[in-house]
């Protein structure tokens, strides 16, 4: 049965308190970067950030993603309480374990042959080729909390997820501000690992109360038969899984590609500089108001998995979009109007130029409230070209529109391409999914 508006702007609210004590920390720790590392700190973050997620999102297979419908199914005529019991659910479980450690031994693997690649690309060097190694490390830690996420979000632990969130971003703070304090731009490279180590520690802490890790060596020791199961899985994996897996990932790669064209834009044609206020910007205007989103990968889109017409999937979707609407419309206009007195106050002078930047930018999540709940329908029906057809539009058309902004208007003109292509995107993935699924939006009661 579809959960009510009430329901989902519960759903919202747990999720919701926990980004916003992650929003005050991440603002918290952005402030310390600030003063201690500078503008070119904070883009030296983004830039090995972005290329540890690139590598993660490749090797993963889209596995954190694609894992919620496909253990989603196991779920149906499952009662909450009774979904550890499900024998089959758990079987599921650690079959995707064992294949996001395979999966994260190629992302090491990879990241560790284009090390010297990336360093020649953003230092013109080989000078940080070590560092890029030592992001391998990052690269197990994303895969692995992904995965445990995706095991969250499919037995509906919301609690769980919240507080996986919580304590990952004490951690966080923890770490980092020390570091930056202390060792200064020396110590991102620290502050992303540990952090990033941190937060797969927490939420395979979470996961493993839903489900035991069963390593398949424990029956290989014990001269068992299920680990020849296990392994022979490994090498057929579930077509269901991988190809859904696959089309994420393409959009995964494409996303981390097209991030990684601009950060390389930027840092070609202007300055590492530069680029941190522009990663700053992006952060504070999209980034971090639109982490209420979170409560669309782990509420709704479960949710969305498991319904069964389309009478049902309009009635969800249409609720999701009046639940989210009612609660981001008078955040974002407060928080655009508050930007003149939190940027002196969360940064320095030194960012003032991105001012006109971010409030120009942060109404784009006014328009991902509408345009996400719809884009999740595809992988909801298992669609994964039509996926991967709408992501792919957006970041074709993002990539030069924020470098043409740039050229054209500075960092103000970057603030307006981001929402221009936020609109155009709501455009034809409604248009879309009206056409394709019969989507209707409903003006009165859902």
């Amino acid at each position: 049965m579809a959960a009510s508006i009430r329901t989902i702007l519960k759903n919202i609210g747990i999720f919701s308190g926990a980004q916003a004590v992650s929003v005050l920390a991440a603002l918290a720790r952005t402030k310390v970067a600030a003063v201690f590392v500078g503008s070119t700190g904070i883009g030296l973050s983004a830039i090995f950030s972005s290329s540890a997620l690139f590598f993660s999102n490749f090797a993963g297979l889209g596995l954190p993603f694609s894992a919620v419908k496909w253990l989603s199914g196991e779920k149906k005529g499952t009662a909450d309480n009774d979904i550890v019991t499900n024998g089959r659910f758990a079987e599921k479980v650690n079959y995707l374990r064992m294949l996001g450690l395979a999966c994260s031994a190629i992302g090491v693997a990879l990241l560790t042959l284009f090390s010297s690649l990336l360093s020649r690309l953003y230092f013109a060097d080989l000078s940080h080729t070590t560092q890029f190694v030592a992001l391998a490390v990052l690269i197990v830690s994303q895969i692995t909390s992904g995965i445990e996420l995706a095991i969250l979000k499919a037995a509906q632990r919301i609690r769980f997820i919240a507080l996986s969130m919580l304590w990952a971003v004490a951690a966080s703070v923890a770490i980092s501000v020390p570091l930056y304090i202390l060792k200064g731009v020396e110590g991102i490279l620290w502050v992303i690992v540990i952090s990033g180590v941190c937060e797969s520690l927490l939420t395979f802490h979470f996961g493993n109360r839903i489900v035991k890790w069963k390593f398949a060596t424990e029956s290989i020791l014990k001269k068992q038969e299920p680990h020849r199961n296990l392994f022979s899985r490994l090498k057929r994996p579930d077509i269901q899984l991988i190809s859904l897996g696959l089309a994420f990932l393409a959009g995964s790669v494409i996303a981390s590609g097209a991030d990684l064209a601009i950060q390389g834009f930027f840092s070609a044609f202007t300055s590492i500089s530069v680029l941190g206020l522009y990663k700053a910007g992006y952060q504070m205007s999209v980034t971090y108001t639109g982490m209420i989103f979170t409560a669309v990968a782990g509420d709704f889109y479960p949710r969305l998995a498991a319904c069964s017409d389309t009478g049902e999937r309009n009635l969800v979707i249409n609720r999701q979009i009046k639940a989210q609407l009612f609660v981001t419309v008078p955040l974002i206009l407060i928080f655009i109007v508050l930007v003149p007195w939190l940027l002196p106050l969360l940064f320095d002078e030194a960012f003032s130029p991105i001012c006109h930047m971010v409030q120009i930018a942060s109404l784009a999540v006014i328009v991902k409230s509408v345009t996400l709940p719809l884009g999740y329908l595809p992988l909801a029906l298992g669609r994964s070209r039509d996926f991967l057809i709408l992501e792919s539009l957006f970041w074709l058309l993002a990539v030069p529109a924020i470098i043409i902004g740039y050229r054209i208007g500075g960092l103000d003109g970057t603030g307006i391409a981001i929402l221009a292509c936020h609109v155009v995107e709501l455009l034809y993935v409604y248009a879309f999914c009206k056409s394709r699924y019969r989507f209707a939006i409903t003006v009165g009661k859902a």
